[in-house]
């Protein structure tokens, strides 16, 4: 997983926890925004002479060289607690031909979490499949946050629906079918979108993630998310030029690579990497604040209480009380130092 921070936004890209990142199993599923090739498993393992004997959990691409440490994490921390609907999903998407693109069970669980932590409300996924990611983030979400979903395919999306439907989240979800570039364009001609978004998931097609990333930046709010997945690409990030992969692994893997790097040099980005989940946090850049709605600053705040209180003498200098006069003389006096004094510490500690 890749965060990227700065005082913007936080971007946070996923290979999976544990490696469980989702892949794509075939390029011909891969046209828009549903995973252009999500994965690299098969290229990457047949290049190592390893498909055979591999870990069979659907969506499995774990960096991890041992099947038995994989599968004892799934059976300690994340199959206890997977909840009965994401299970059933997690079933029924293991039926399908490129079930290698879905999201395994680990990945779900840690963005589920995260959500949590994050405390979001408004959320987007770009790339869906069938859906098991997309039903980890709405049980993490409250019932009224919303999830914007756009995938090129509304009939994998539709596999899933009714375990969504059944599980009560299915109206926190807004499914767009087709491109997502588009539908990023047309949000970013309202300046009310700018910075309303808490958390980004993007699982589609790598040749596009600098171009969602451009815009994403904008669409997320200051101190938010978002998550690209595969960017470790099964590993084949750091396979020699002479390696044996697949047409479409070796393709996407130079947009990954493409990806990586703009994240490195960003100024506004700061990354951490590890096998199972590379945290390169990237809020590429401070965005053009003039874009989000204006900010009141402290000064305006204050020479709005200095007028107010320069109204409310002159009103009770109307009275012909006197203590009235002098209280509210006091009262000002003590209410304009209290806005114009800055606090210090003296020697002792002691604040003055």
């Amino acid at each position: 997983m890749a965060t990227t921070a700065n005082g913007a936004a936080t971007t946070t890209t996923t290979n999976g926890v544990n490696g469980a990142a989702k892949g794509a199993a075939a390029a011909a599923t891969t046209n828009g925004v549903n995973g252009a090739a999500n994965g690299a498993a098969n290229g990457a393992n047949g290049a190592n002479g390893k498909e055979q004997g591999r870990h069979q959990e659907v969506g499995h691409k774990s960096l991890l060289q041992s099947d038995a440490l994989y599968q004892y994490i799934l059976e300690t921390s994340v199959y206890p607690r997977e909840p009965e609907c994401m299970k059933e999903l997690r079933e029924i998407t293991a039926k399908h031909p490129w079930n290698i693109m879905t999201t395994s069970a680990d990945e779900g669980q840690f963005l589920n979490m995260l959500l949590k932590l994050i405390n979001a409300k408004k959320t987007m996924e770009i790339g869906v499949y069938t859906g098991y990611s997309l039903l980890a983030t709405a049980l993490a979400l409250p019932d009224d946050a919303t999830i914007l979903a756009m995938d090129i395919n509304r009939e994998n999306y539709e596999l899933g629906l009714p375990v969504i439907e059944k599980a009560g989240v299915a109206h926190k979800i807004d499914f767009r079918e087709g491109p997502a570039l588009p539908v990023l364009d047309q949000l970013l001609e309202d300046k009310k979108n700018y910075g309303s978004f808490d958390f980004v998931f993007v699982d589609a097609d790598k040749d596009n993630y600098l171009n969602y990333h451009k815009r994403l930046l904008d669409l997320v709010k200051p101190g938010g998310l978002i998550a690209y997945d595969n960017t470790l690409w099964n590993g084949t990030v750091v396979a020699p030029p002479d390696a044996p992969l697949r047409k479409y692994v070796r393709y996407y893997r130079d947009f990954v690579l493409e990806l990586n790097k703009a994240l490195a040099v960003d100024p506004a980005s700061r990354s951490a990497s590890s096998p199972s989940a590379t945290a390169s946090p990237s809020a590429a850049g401070s965005p053009d604040r003039s874009k989000f709605p204006p900010t009141p600053k402290a000064s305006d705040f204050c020479l709005l209480s200095i007028l107010l209180l320069y109204v409310i003498t002159y009103l009770f200098r109307a009275c012909n009380s006197l203590c009235y006069k002098i209280w509210v003389k006091e009262l000002s006096r003590r209410c304009v130092i209290a806005l114009v004094r800055t606090p210090y510490k003296s020697e002792t500690g002691k604040e003055i």
